[in-house]
This record gives structure tokens, C-alpha cells and sequence, in this order.
């Protein structure tokens, strides 16, 4: 890929700096969990954000539509760039799961399929089955018929999970490490260190054994796997939370790991507090005056967006009560 320039994004940073303003806020957030009804709250969204002629109980879609339109915008405004790869292998990993997964059960998986991923869902369905994926980077490829394999054998479709979500980082870092850009860079081993820590704290939390920690840690990040688990062998949190003192993440973690203490305590706080971690460097990104780093700052921030109102419109529809919707709901870009 060519360098990337600061200036060649001076366009796109402007029209999307424009776009932001009609992004939902917390208080619009809480404004919808308020609502009485699920058709009160995805109005609210759809007044400000969602911009769909759909009815509530399309919702899915109307959310689909918006991720669809914000990508298409932003490969218009960066002339399809390479970096948009690196966001839309996730919906490849996602797909696969589905096909995967309706595989085993005899279902039809086009339905639950996302159109974002790099290759069209129709034509990977049909490459899947032909055994042939070629299209995909060669790590998710192996991945997806190891994780078929891995299924048939063990009936177990967390497996398929965690070998796809771990091919999906990987293909991301490697991707992001070939386009050069450091804070693309840093945002995927972001994603990677925070999901390391995650699950070490929830291996802990169920009494697991370091073995368990060692097969599920992902290399690519920025944390010292040898420190984490010597970390995680001691007593309580403690030693985890101060793990992180020598590293970027230890002021936004520190508070985090007091929600782990007590008896009764749950891991959404400290779920919640993790994910938010990624929110806060889009957010430093709009420091930047012009550049790719608003570019990718706005596309996520959408991807926050998106899964923040489908939590709200969701937990209306299931009759979740108020207070516990907001618990659940992460940190807004706007």
C-alpha cells in the first residue's frame, strides 16, 4: 500500500466531522432506555441516527442499513482503502460462524449472514461448501474448516468462537502491520491486549488453571504473556491490576478491577469498562486536525453506535427493565 498522507484525507475528515453531530449521545441513550415502548425508543434513534422508513420491529435491518451506509461512505471518501479490510474481517469471521454453525444444525445461514465482510456472503457461503477460500487471508481460511472439524468432533460451537475470533485478530494485526499505520496498529493490539486481559479475568473468576490462560492467550499485543500469567496464579486481582502499571493500559484498568472484589461482584462493570477502553482512543482521535485517525475514528464510532442502540432496542423488546439496560451500555463516540 502506498504511505498514507494526512492531507489526502482533508475531505473525508470534514464531511465526517459534519456527519458526527448527528450521532447519538448518552443522553440521547438515555432517552431511549426511558422510553416506555420499543417504538418510543427506536424513534429516537431513528430521528437522530438511524434515518430508516422501516417500522420498530425492523430494527435489525434499519441498524444494518446504517453500518452498510457508513462503510459505503467511507470507501467512497478513501477510494475503497486497504484499511477498511482490517474492519470488515470481523463480519467475515461472523459469517463464518453462521455458516458454520447452521451447517451442523441443517439450517439456512444467509439470513443471519452480514453483507460487511470482505467477501460477498452469498459467494463465501458457496466457497465454503466447495472448500475453497481462497478469497479469505489464508489464516481464516485454515481456521474456519479446523473449527467445522473442531464442532463435528466435539458438538461444542464455543469452539468455532474462539478459533475464528482469534484468526479474525490475526488476520487484522497482520493486515494493519502491512498498511504502516501506527494507530491503526495500536488499535488492533488494543483489541487484542484488552481481550487477553478479559479473559484472564474470566478464566479466574471461574477457577481456571494457568493451561487454560496459555491456550487461549493471543500473540500480536503489546503485554508480556509470561508477567500476565504469573499475575494470574496469585491471589485475588491484585496482582493483575498492578501487572498493568508499567504498560498504557493501567490508568483505565486500575478502577476496573475494584468491581472484581467482593462477594456477589459481576463482570459487566468490568466488561463494560474494557470495551470503553477502545472508545477512548477514537475519541483522543479527534485531537487530530485532519487524517486518517478521524476516518477510522468515525467508522467504529458508528460500530459503537450501532451496538449500543441494538442493546437498548433489544432489552425493550425482551421487557428488560430500565436500570438494567444501562448498565450494559458502553461509552458513546459523540
Amino acid at each position: 500500500m502506498n504511505k498514507i498522507h494526512d492531507v489526502d484525507y482533508l475531505y473525508a475528515t470534514a464531511r465526517l466531522r459534519a456527519l458526527e453531530k448527528n450521532m447519538l449521545t448518552g443522553r440521547d441513550l438515555e432517552k431511549m432506555v426511558d422510553a416506555s415502548t420499543l417504538e418510543e425508543s427506536y424513534k429516537i434513534a431513528n430521528d437522530i441516527s438511524l434515518h430508516s422508513r422501516l417500522e420498530a420491529a425492523e430494527y435489525e435491518q434499519a441498524i444494518g442499513d446504517m453500518l452498510s451506509g457508513a462503510y459505503d461512505l467511507v470507501a467512497e471518501l478513501t477510494g475503497e482503502s486497504e484499511v477498511l479490510s482490517v474492519f470488515r474481517y470481523k463480519y467475515d469471521g461472523h459469517n463464518l460462524k453462521v455458516i458454520i454453525k447452521s451447517q451442523s444444525l441443517g439450517s439456512d445461514p444467509l439470513r443471519s449472514m452480514s453483507p460487511l465482510g470482505t467477501v460477498p456472503k452469498e459467494e463465501l457461503l458457496r466457497a465454503f461448501r466447495e472448500r475453497r477460500l481462497d478469497m479469505l487471508p489464508e489464516r481464516l481460511a485454515n481456521a474456519a474448516f479446523e473449527a467445522s472439524e473442531a464442532l463435528a468432533k466435539s458438538g461444542n460451537p464455543q469452539t468455532v468462537d474462539i478459533m475464528i475470533d482469534r484468526a479474525v485478530l490475526e488476520c487484522m494485526l497482520a493486515k494493519a502491520e502491512e498498511i504502516g499505520f501506527p494507530f491503526l496498529t495500536e488499535l488492533v493490539q488494543s483489541q487484542i491486549d484488552i481481550e487477553n486481559i478479559r479473559t484472564a479475568v474470566r478464566l479466574k473468576r471461574m477457577k481456571q488453571e494457568l493451561p487454560a490462560l496459555q491456550r487461549l492467550f493471543l500473540d500480536g499485543g503489546t503485554l508480556d504473556a509470561a508477567r500476565l500469567y504469573e499475575a494470574f496464579e496469585a491471589e485475588g486481582f491484585d496482582a493483575m491490576r498492578d501487572m498493568l502499571y508499567i504498560t498504557r493500559y493501567y490508568t483505565h484498568f486500575a478502577p476496573l478491577f475494584d468491581t472484581l472484589s467482593g462477594r456477589g461482584s459481576s463482570l459487566t462493570a468490568f466488561e463494560k469498562g474494557a470495551e470503553n477502553y477502545i472508545i477512548s482512543l477514537l475519541k483522543g482521535a479527534k485531537l487530530v486536525a485532519f487524517g486518517l485517525e478521524p476516518v477510522i475514528s468515525y467508522l467504529l464510532g458508528k460500530e459503537n453506535e450501532a451496538k449500543d442502540i441494538r442493546i437498548v432496542l433489544a432489552s425493550k423488546e425482551a421487557g428488560v427493565e430500565s436500570k438494567n439496560i444501562s448498565e450494559r451500555l458502553r461509552d458513546t463516540y459523540a
